[in-house]
């Protein structure tokens, strides 16, 4: 017996061996120059053994964009056993140069990192005379390419668009074919959400697009890169163990990558504020100045952008007719910003430091109206609001990231840290007035509604919130190739807010339950987070992998709501701010006040099957995630009516697949994920208590809730092509939730009080479909056809009934909605001129459920658009870029919501000091016919909100830049 297992331990052992004889393993390396650290261009590698056998020659790749630190790498093949290698690199103008690789182990690995090349240059005698002459400035002039594929990225020439000038980046981004923004910096490209934008190759206020799509000049920018990037910790580790990253990379000109540059911008105007905003402004001017400047190396980067301005700070024309991007649409505000960013590279890109920084001042003056229909089960209600509010903010903002990575060390390790540190300081202050009516007042033929309830309110809320978080990843890789990763992030939040109110509540068929009441509300709360992750990776040859995990998560909140009754009364709606002063009486709420301390604690376990093939410009991916989570919780409640002690502990499973598969460098890629997920009700939730702090909204608890579970999937498929062939992206998503916590309430009809209490109801569900079409028209690429298009189903449950019901009746409630939008546009030169269009259809209908004796007839509410853009050279070296686009509404409950609005934009500018200043006159909404509505539905009702915006304005900036560009040093 013994000597069988010892035969088939030989025969394993030989088996072994052979297959790694037969198998190779990449060996990756840099050439770098031994003075300035650069990359170089054209350096011949040779990899031998000691013996001097020659095992692989290649040379040396890398980004070759001017200005920005070239990184020459090189790849080569060498048999998969343990050896010591000889790495020549040669180049005529560098010394040759050799380093000594010893591969210890080869187990799983499939790939090593060799030490790097860095080569001392020749003296200038010793070099060939035609490689020292330079060559003078070459001017090519060609048909400008807009949009053209480089292997697999997809590359935009921003000097092929017609950008209007003072532009920004976000508003060339706008130009570019298939290219979306939105209003809080999210970039989609083709339909596809972009993940990261970058600048150079590197984050710039990652996460914070905006930052960099308002302040850099687009006149800086040579080309915008869009691409699927290996993640840095798969790019360490040498294999896809995340999905790929969807990025667009800003790339700068040659004279704006190395050196400083600085653009400056202010200006002045008038506005003519309309509608009912008119009647709440006096402020009547405009204006806004900003200046970035910024100072770029090969490994530093230092930039200080700074914004003032009461203008929203947009305003001008997007030249694609959609005015959903613009801020300028919602309230008036005034800001004052100051950001700051500091880059720090090792010359070798082993050790990196991102720090960045921002300083800000916000103030808002907000007005809306808002129309509600509250669907019951026995005759709706009806609702109308008006409101005001004023909101001063100031915000500092702190991040640094460290990056270390050292993969040459016997246990290559990748290690980055994330400080993260907020204050904001907020006052808001808040004036509405509200009413109640148990039928349409806008319905026809109504002259005077029937009011159950009016409300009038005056509030001042303020808050200071501190929050600081840390984020520390650690990942080793092991000689055998396999892979640790350690994890270890911590978060905390205080908030001591507070808030003084003055209310009237007025009830029409029940007059002596109206009263007065002066409040003030003590509500200080803090919370910690932190957690541990350890996860072992295993990986083979063949492409698959299985990471298993243990995860630790501790959480802890502490809330305190302490409501005071003031007492003597202060007078209702006087001038000036509400402070509860020391000579006020509190009369404590015991019957409404409370606090709670929670304590949680998650233990998670998991195991995660991949598979990963990367070759030949294919590329699959795929990942199934088997997690299983216990969470222990425990609340101490304390009021006066209620004190009590919750516990609770419970496990879920919530798997999760995920399949990317690309062809052709990525011109055909398909994604699919599913997943299930269980979210418990909060234990506040199920606390068997009464809160009637709000008298029209009394809050009950329900210890019976039980967890809900989501289950999502979403797949979408993008082909792409050149400039001369079309680009389709289509998507499909959906989701359905079982035993969904919704606030199921009961509604007094005399009174207009609402009693709510959270329950379980089953049937919560969407489906979606989308389609984003770009194509040209003519082989020269002048004109150029583009279409969105989508439909989403949602089917909404809720609860909801009238007293004397018993318990609420289930209220089902399909929502269609479709958008279609085509766009044409047509550019050559310096003319640019754009027809866009949009509809989108709402239908809302309500469900006839048994027991429900009335039933709602379906609405249809309708937006749509239509409108011409352009950008073009007049005469004297004047340009004009402007937009003219009707916005009309049908459909709406509120009669003044269903209008026509034509609206006209258009800049002027003109060049001075070759083109270094830059005079530019912009004029918004110059017919004063813009207004900002917006529409919701869901099975409890349906909502229609007017908000004021930025009105009318005529304003005239002077706008400076400058750029210096130091000569490289030969």
């Amino acid at each position: 017996m013994r000597q069988i297992l010892f035969f088939l331990l030989v025969m394993c052992s030989a088996f072994s061996s052979a297959q790694e004889t037969e198998r190779k393993i990449s060996v990756w390396g840099h050439v770098r120059d031994s003075f300035t650290k650069q990359g170089i261009r054209d350096v011949k590698i040779t990899v031998m053994t000691t013996d001097s056998t020659v095992l692989d020659t290649t040379r040396v790749w890398g980004n070759p964009q001017p200005g920005v630190s070239y990184d020459a790498t090189y790849k080569t093949r060498v048999p998969a056993v343990a050896q010591r290698l000889i790495i020549k690199a040669e180049h005529p103008d560098y010394e040759d140069t050799y380093v000594h690789f010893n591969i210890r182990y080869i187990k799983r690995n499939t790939f090593f990192d060799a030490p790097w090349h860095y080569m001392k240059r020749k003296p200038k005698e010793q070099r060939l005379s035609d490689m020292d002459r330079e060559l003078g400035e070459v001017v090519v002039k060609a048909t400008k390419v807009r949009i053209a594929y480089r292997g697999d990225t997809l590359v935009y020439n921003a000097d092929a668009f017609n950008v209007p000038e003072g532009s920004m980046l976000d508003g060339l981004l706008r130009q570019m074919d298939g290219v979306e923004l939105n209003d809080d910096g999210e970039i989609k490209v083709n339909g596809r959400k972009v993940d990261y934008l970058t600048l150079n190759g590197k984050d710039f206020f990652k996460g914070k697009n905006k930052v960099m799509l308002e302040n850099l000049p687009y006149y800086t920018v040579k080309e915008v890169k869009v691409f699927n990037k290996t993640t840095e910790r798969s790019e360490f580790l040498g294999r896809d163990v995340e999905e790929k990253e969807y990025v667009m990379d800003v790339q700068l000109k040659r004279e704006y990558s190395i050196g400083y540059m600085g653009n400056l911008e202010a200006g002045g105007g008038i506005a003519t504020p309309e509608g009912l905003d008119a009647e709440r402004t006096t402020e009547a001017d405009r204006y806004m100045a900003r200046f970035f400047a910024a100072r770029f190396s090969d490994n530093t980067r230092m930039a200080l952008m700074g914004n003032t301005n009461n203008i929203n700070q947009q305003g001008r024309p997007t030249q694609s007719g959609d005015w959903r991007d613009n801020t300028g649409q919602n309230g008036r505000t005034t800001t004052h910003r100051l950001n700051g960013n500091l880059m720090m590279n090792g010359k070798d890109n082993k050790v990196t430091n991102n720090v960045d920084y921002s300083v800000e001042w916000d103030r808002g003056d907000f007005v809306s109206r808002t129309s509600t229909e509250n669907y019951l089960s026995s005759g709706n209600s009806y609702s109308h609001n008006e409101s005001s509010s004023r909101s001063r903010d100031f915000t500092f903002n702190f991040g640094d990231n460290f990056r270390v990575k050292l993969p040459q060390l016997k246990v290559p390790f990748n290690m980055d840290t994330r400080l993260d540190l907020t204050y904001n300081r907020h006052h808001d202050w808040n004036q509405s007035a509200s009413a109640m009516f148990a039928t349409d007042p806008f319905a026809p033929g109504i002259t005077e509604a029937d009011t159950v309830n009016t409300t009038q309110t005056r509030s001042h809320y303020r808050s200071r919130n501190f929050n600081v978080q840390m984020l520390n990843a650690l990942t080793l890789k092991l000689p055998w190739g396999d892979h640790i990763d350690l994890y270890l992030n911590g978060h905390y939040w205080r908030n001591p807010g507070e808030g003084d109110a003055q209310e009237q509540y007025r009830y029409h068929h029940d007059p002596d339950r109206s009263t007065d009441r002066n409040r003030h509300d003590d509500t200080p709360s803090h919370s910690y987070c932190w957690n541990a992750r350890l996860n072992y990776t295993i990986a083979w040859l063949s492409g698959w992998s299985v990471e298993t995990y243990g995860r630790y998560e501790q959480e802890y909140q502490n809330n305190v709501n302490d409501y005071y009754t003031l007492s003597p009364s202060l007078p209702l709606y006087g001038e000036g701010d509400l402070v509860a002063g020391s000579s006020i009486i509190h009369v404590p709420d015991l019957a409404n006040s409370f606090s709670y301390g929670q304590m949680s604690r998650d233990y998670r376990a998991g195991i995660v099957s991949g598979y990963t093939k990367d070759a030949d410009g294919n590329y699959t991916n795929f990942r199934l995630e088997l997690p299983v989570c216990h969470i222990r919780q425990r609340m101490d409640y304390r009021s006066d009516p209620l004190s009590t002690s919750l516990s609770r502990h419970y496990t879920t499973f919530d798997p999760s697949v995920s399949l990317s598969v690309a062809r052709n460098n990525f011109s055909r890629y398909f994604y699919l994920r599913a997943n299930i997920t269980h979210t418990p009700p909060s234990l506040l939730q199920m606390l068997d208590r009464t809160n009637t702090n709000n008298p029209l909204a009394v809050m009950l608890g329900n210890p019976d809730l039980q967890q809900q579970t989501a289950y999502t999937f979403a797949a979408y498929f993008q082909r792409s092509g050149d400039a001369k062939t079309p680009n389709h992206y289509v998507s499909v998503s959906g989701s359905l939730t079982d035993n969904r916590v919704v606030q199921g309430y009961s509604y007094n009809q005399q009174t207009g009080v609402r009693t709510y209490r959270p329950a379980n109801v089953d049937g919560n569900w969407y489906a979606g479909f989308l389609y984003n079409l770009g194509m040209p028209l003519d082989s020269a690429n002048l004109f150029r056809f583009s279409l969105d298009a989508s439909y989403r189903l949602d089917h909404i449950v809720d609860l909801a009934s009238t007293d004397g019901d018993g318990n609420s009746a289930r209220s089902t409630v399909w929502v269609h909605g479709t958008t279609f939008s085509p766009s044409l546009r047509y550019q050559k030169d310096k003319l640019s001129v754009r027809l866009s269009g949009n509809l989108t259809w709402e239908n809302t209908h309500r469900r006839q459920q048994e027991g429900i004796t009335s039933s709602m007839a379906a609405i249809n509410t309708f937006r749509f658009h239509y409108g011409l853009s352009a950008t073009t050279p007049l005469l004297w070296k004047v340009s004009l870029s402007t937009d003219f686009t009707v916005y009309s509404r049908r459909g709406y409950t509120d009669p003044s919501m269903n209008t026509d609005e034509p609206v006209w934009n258009a800049t002027l500018s003109r060049p001075f000091l070759r083109g270094k200043l830059l005079l530019l006159l912009r004029g918004y909404d110059l017919l004063a016919q813009r207004t900002n509505f917006s529409y919701t539905a869901n099975a409890q009702g349906r909502v229609e909100t007017w908000r004021n915006g930025l009105g009318r304005y005529v304003l005239l900036s002077l706008q400076w830049k400058f750029s210096h560009n130091p000569k490289r040093r030969t």
